[in-house]
């Protein structure tokens, strides 16, 4: 069966599991409406492990998986899903990683109290509670657990939170006669550039959100948002091999605003390698993504 979309949930809950370490086994609270709001809503939860920017993207790719109708899938098949590249490399290495975070998705609970929000709507539960994603090991691959809700999933759908883009988005093609120059393997940081962006860009096309613009700053310590999105980590590097790295992503993400501006996505952007930064606003970007493939 043939997935076109990949779901990223954009709920308050799951931006602040990708964001933030040492959640595990704490009460989490989040205000659910604008911060303006005379009345504020809260919700909280308990997930029972921390989870990575990967971890989270796989999670949404499963998912992906599972509301396009997939019954049984394997981890080539997540890997595809992230990086929609159907020639993907997965070595040992790779694979085992990957098993490793599905296994443990498959482990870990999490359990969200949203009675504040679902008194405003019948749609929603009072609570959703469960396994994080209800999956578990068959032959060389996994299948979904029979009537099992996904719970932050379920919570997303329920609040019209969940992000969908066609996967073509994230299948990045060089510049006609500078394939050379230009290739950008999926790595594993790559692949959550590639995420990071989409993910940040469709909150600001959306005009339901009061988010009308964006600036990547990928230099600027006190807006560390791509890099930590990507894992990378200041102390790992010396002065000299961290600047490498800043130049060495801002390139990435020049080679990806430009394949998204040559297939419509984006109208323009701006680019200011003095400062390693980009900038995007609303009008700046198509209305409909779904209509680009």
């Amino acid at each position: 069966m043939k997935v076109d979309y990949i779901s990223i949930n954009n709920t308050k809950i799951a931006n602040s599991i990708r964001k933030y370490d040492q959640l595990a086994g704490i009460r989490g609270i989040v205000q659910t409406n604008a911060r303006s709001s005379r009345r504020k809503i809260f919700s909280q939860f308990v997930i029972t492990q921390d989870l990575s920017y990967l971890e989270m993207t796989a999670a949404d790719a499963v998912y992906s998986l599972y509301r396009q109708g997939v019954k049984k899938f394997t981890v080539r098949k997540v890997l595809l899903l992230m990086a929609a590249d159907e020639n993907i490399s997965l070595p040992a290495f790779r694979r085992q990683r990957m098993d490793q975070i599905i296994h443990k998705l498959s482990q870990m609970k999490i359990y969200i109290d949203c009675r504040q929000e679902a008194s405003d709507t019948n749609k929603m539960q009072k609570r959703y509670e469960g396994i994080f994603l209800p999956v578990k090991a068959e032959g060389k691959g996994y299948v979904f657990l029979e009537d099992a809700q996904m719970p932050l999933y379920a919570y997303g759908e329920a609040k019209k939170q969940m992000i969908t883009v066609p996967v073509r988005l994230l299948a990045y093609e060089p510049d006609e006669g500078k394939e050379k120059e230009s290739r950008l393997i999926n790595s594993d940081e790559n692949i959550l550039l590639k995420v990071y962006l989409i993910h940040e860009l469709e909150i600001v096309r959306n005009k339901k959100n009061k988010v009308t613009e964006k600036t990547f700053r990928i230099k600027d310590p006190s807006d560390s948002g791509v890099l930590s999105a990507m894992e990378i980590e200041r102390s790992s590097f010396s002065e000299e091999s961290y600047m490498n790295k800043i130049r060495e992503v801002y390139r990435k993400t020049e080679l990806l605003f430009g394949y998204w501006r040559r297939v419509g996505y984006l109208r323009d952007y701006r680019a200011d390698k003095e400062t390693y930064s980009f900038y995007v606003s609303q009008d700046m970007l198509c209305h409909d993504p779904s209509k680009l493939f």
